[in-house]
């Protein structure tokens, strides 16, 4: 869907050539020179969604 779209957006057509390629970054020194360690993505996706859910942006599932 991506190619179909960036044939209509400039924003979709810089982003197309990403589609399928993995990215990897080396943390090390932010972690060795500033001491930050950062959470994994599981547990980011998991926090922003409870925030999501807290501050109403997204509604309450329902039980069951």
């Amino acid at each position: 869907m991506i190619w179909i779209f960036a044939l209509f957006n400039a924003e979709a057509r810089a982003m197309k050539g990403l589609v399928g390629v993995k990215q990897t970054y080396d943390t090390t020194p932010t972690k060795d020179v500033l001491g930050i360690n950062f959470r994994s993505l599981e547990t980011s996706v998991c926090e922003m969604s409870e925030t999501l859910i807290k501050t109403g942006f997204v509604p309450k599932p329902k039980d069951g």
